[in-house]
């Protein structure tokens, strides 16, 4: 196995949730039956109003769901990088443009964590528990970051650690097992006395 590793860790927020196709269903549904309506009968003032309220609530529905569909509002939506090499790890989060890199040395890690935790909006569309890859530095002081952080210093306030500590967390997908055991494996072979501690998924 080589000296060096680099993991592409995927994003838990590349698929949609299911509620938004159903919400521009339901939307287009009561938005074209009721402006049908109103185009084509007869009707008086009281039923009027109620259909220009329920055509608006329609609208409101459909732009909510094709907002979803065609833009990613959540947080977690870009893959992260993950390098090791002889001399540390480095860590990278966010945009390609915007994010940021974090480095730490192999003397300066306390232990690596992959743990299950509820993640929730904003960071998500619906709650979700979701793998969680952490690297605990013996002092946060340790951890050299360069870039711009503005996701780690959201998953940091969610955390409760410090914006450098957070910029060495990846939340993850599902899919992430390949990149995980391909992690482990480097791990195991080439820095074997870094404590590894590996959760359980939770039985939900």
């Amino acid at each position: 196995m080589s000296d060096t590793l680099e993991l592409r860790l995927p994003a838990p927020a590349g698929q949609h949730s299911p509620l938004r196709p159903v919400a521009v269903a339901l939307g287009f549904v009561l938005a074209g039956s009721m402006l049908v309506a109103i185009g084509t009968q007869d009707l008086d003032s009281l039923d009027q109003l109620e259909a220009i309220m329920t055509a608006a609530a329609g609208l409101l529905i459909l732009g909510w769901g094709v907002a979803g569909l065609f833009g990613n509002s959540s947080r977690l939506r870009y893959d992260a990088i993950l390098r090791l090499d002889g001399d540390g790890i480095a860590l990278h989060s966010g945009a390609a443009g915007d994010g940021g890199w974090a480095h730490l040395a192999w003397y300066d890690l306390a232990r690596v964590e992959v743990h299950w935790w509820e993640i929730v909006p904003p960071f998500l569309e619906d709650p979700e528990h979701l793998p969680v890859l952490r690297f605990i530095s013996r002092d946060e002081s340790y951890i050299q970051v360069a870039g711009d952080h503005v996701q780690s210093r959201a998953l940091a306030g969610a955390f409760q650690v410090s914006p450098a500590s957070a910029a060495l967390i990846a939340v993850l997908d599902h899919a992430a097992t390949e990149p995980l055991q391909q992690l482990g494996a480097w791990l195991n072979e080439h820095q074997g006395e870094v404590p590894v501690e590996i959760g359980a998924p939770p039985n939900l």
